[in-house]
């Protein structure tokens, strides 16, 4: 039981910016039409930590530092990712599939209660945000009972990956998804996976107008019962057929996404957990935008078996290219 957590980090920005920086490489991000939208925008991120507290949901919610400005701190989800002895030590379920890989680098970590990963980013305005505060408070919470993997040294070969923007991880059944794109680089998704002791499925994707997807958690989310799938996105019919192979095997009814309801932050949605009165409930997040995509049957499946938060942050995703999975960092 450890794909799914009952906390959160969320990052206050001190200010919300448009960034018109192409090496941010993001189709979802639109010019607003105010440069500054502070208030709006905070008033958004506050709701949304409410909402989440309100439904049992732990959030370890910080602010950000002034100087050095860092655009995008909101999204914290791709410059660090939270992973378990449990998880490391947990064993392979039996895969009959051509395509999925294994590490043939062979790394050793200390033993730890917590392994701390930190991602080399291809944007340079992120690279600020794994130095400040938020690190700091992650260490404190874990209190010396981690180890950190820092792959950060990619980028001075300009080799990325952009944690959960790059990577969906079935903690389960101990495979990484990947889209292949210029935030993923494969030599170090092979390390990331040598160290955790997993296996990668890495994929071809493009959207509508047949640009490269390179954030993987828009057409793709991995719960405990479905995975949500954007399979129109994968036009290889062999990688098409293996990844549903592989998910069905690995447990998961998959639940089709078009690429509209993607252009929506459909695919940009994670499921959570909570506890009432002794029992896990899963919950799953998913804005308001996204959610209003969705056709009946899907919401229908999804609140048969779990509670639907969707907060509402249409000028965030306006302004700042990201939906409601993208402002959650899981800490197990």
């Amino acid at each position: 039981m450890i794909q799914t957590t009952d906390t959160v980090m969320m990052v206050r920005p001190v200010r919300f910016e448009y960034i018109d920086d192409k090496a941010l490489n993001d189709a979802f991000q639109k010019d607003g039409s105010i440069r500054f939208a502070q208030k709006e925008e905070l008033d958004e991120f506050d709701n949304y930590v409410r909402m989440l507290r309100a439904e049992g949901i732990i959030v370890m919610e910080i602010e950000d530092e002034a100087k050095p400005f860092t655009p995008k701190s909101i999204f914290p989800d791709c410059w660090f990712s939270v992973h378990t002895k449990i998880e490391r030590a947990n064993q392979y379920k039996i895969l009959k599939n051509d395509l999925i890989k294994s590490s043939q680098f062979i790394n050793d970590l200390p033993d730890a209660e917590k392994y701390i990963v930190i991602y080399p980013l291809k944007c340079v305005e992120k690279r600020e945000e794994k130095y400040k505060t938020p690190i700091k408070i992650l260490k404190e919470h874990y209190d010396g009972k981690y180890y950190v993997i820092d792959l950060s040294s990619f980028e001075k070969e300009d080799k990325f990956l952009e944690g959960n923007d790059s990577l969906v991880f079935d903690r389960d059944n101990k495979v990484i998804y990947a889209t292949n794109s210029e935030k993923t680089n494969e030599e170090v998704l092979e390390y990331l996976a040598s160290y955790l002791d997993y296996k990668y499925f890495l994929f071809d994707a493009t959207d509508q107008k047949g640009e490269v997807i390179s954030k993987t958690n828009s057409i793709l989310s991995i719960g405990k019962k479905f995975a949500f799938l954007c399979l129109e996105a994968i036009k290889d019919t062999k990688q098409k057929k293996a990844i549903t192979t592989l998910l069905k095997d690995c447990g998961k009814e998959i639940i089709e996404i078009s690429p509209e309801q993607v252009d929506n932050f459909a695919g940009n949605i994670i499921e959570l957990h909570t506890m009432k009165d002794g029992i896990r409930q899963p919950v799953y997040v998913i804005s308001a935008k996204a959610k209003a995509s969705l056709k009946p049957e899907q919401i229908e499946l999804i609140s048969d078996y779990s509670i639907i938060l969707s907060p509402e942050i249409c000028g965030i995703e306006k302004n700042c290219g990201g939906s409601a999975r993208d402002m959650l960092g899981e800490i197990f």
